[in-house]
């Protein structure tokens, strides 16, 4: 663990893994504007947007579960880098495609170098002292990232270029980690474990929060996937929906400003119910309204009970 008496080395390292954090994550806040416009541009159907989702979320969910097998035994810079290429190689592949099996294909590519660079950033963040804050600091560098990519993809690139400036765009965001390799550290501090720790199981309670986490998390990408999808329909158009997305990744901000302050204050049930009611009635309000001010109340409201809860 980094000492916090180390002022210096403790605030690059938060800084260093929170900007790795935006960008990793940066393909599931771009998620609705991307597969937006692949579907425009190659006519796609619904069902074959929810499979293009699944394609990148699968390939993210394969490079989560090997994380952990090789995160502990290579340079975490080299992994980083690696990670950063797979993204950007499956990003750019991905509009030459002829047919949507390899378009499936270099998503789920995409998706798996997009998630090693995630799971860096937070195994960075989990050595730091005061997880809680750094993770407050994490998802606000997200909603930061998040708020300004929303605005630039929809409005400045995908309206002039389509899915090829879109599949360049992801890619160069991507890329843009190998900036930062050299404050990564190579490899995580050595951690003392006992024979008596080996031998203890997760305990049932632990899989039970696991298992609930796993379905908010379904709900909550299904419904976000499809965003932009539900902002065209009821007439949404790409200005107005390029400065709803930075309102709404604004107030999700809220959500790590909290846990910044708050630093586990208020406990755990508090805030999850804050954030279910949230995300209940901005459902609700997605689900009943027929214009553009409704739709973006909806997702604003959505928006702060999923980044409160998601953070918790």
């Amino acid at each position: 663990m980094i000492s916090q008496t180390n002022g210096k080395a403790t605030t690059g390292a938060i800084w260093t893994a929170c900007i790795l954090s935006a960008i990793g994550i940066a393909c599931w806040n771009l998620l609705p504007v991307t597969l937006g416009s692949a579907a425009d541009s190659y006519l796609l159907s619904d069902q074959q947007i929810g499979l293009l989702a699944s394609s990148l979320l699968t390939g993210w969910l394969i490079a989560t579960v090997v994380a952990f097998f090789f995160m502990q035994k290579f340079d975490r810079r080299w992994v980083t880098a690696l990670g950063a290429c797979l993204a950007a190689i499956g990003s750019i592949a991905s509009q030459f495609g002829d047919g949507l099996g390899l378009l499936y294909l270099t998503w789920g590519l995409a998706g798996f170098g997009m998630a090693i660079v995630y799971c860096v950033s937070i195994q960075l963040i989990a050595e730091l002292g005061d997880i809680e804050r750094g993770f407050g600091f994490k998802l606000i560098s997200e909603v930061s990232g998040a708020a300004i990519l929303l605005y630039i993809f929809p409005v400045f690139i995908i309206s002039v270029w389509h899915y090829a400036g879109a599949s360049y765009g992801v890619a160069a965001v991507y890329l843009s980690a190998l900036i930062f390799l050299h404050w990564v550290a190579p490899y995580a501090p050595a951690r003392k474990i006992t024979t008596k720790n080996k031998k203890e199981s997760a305990p049932f309670a632990a899989w039970l929060v696991l298992g609930g986490t796993l379905i908010f998390l379904c709900g909550i990408t299904g419904l976000w996937a499809f965003m932009e999808r539900i902002g065209t329909d009821v007439g949404v158009t790409t200005q107005q929906m390029g400065v709803f997305f930075v309102v709404l990744k604004v107030v999700g901000g809220l959500a790590g400003v909290t846990m910044v302050f708050a630093s586990g204050k208020y406990g755990i049930r508090w805030p999850h119910i804050v954030s279910f009611l949230c995300i209940f009635f901005g459902v609700l309000t997605l689900h009943t309204t027929q214009s553009v001010l409704g739709y973006a109340v909806g997702t604003w409201i959505w928006e702060d009970g999923f980044s409160l809860g998601v953070s918790y």
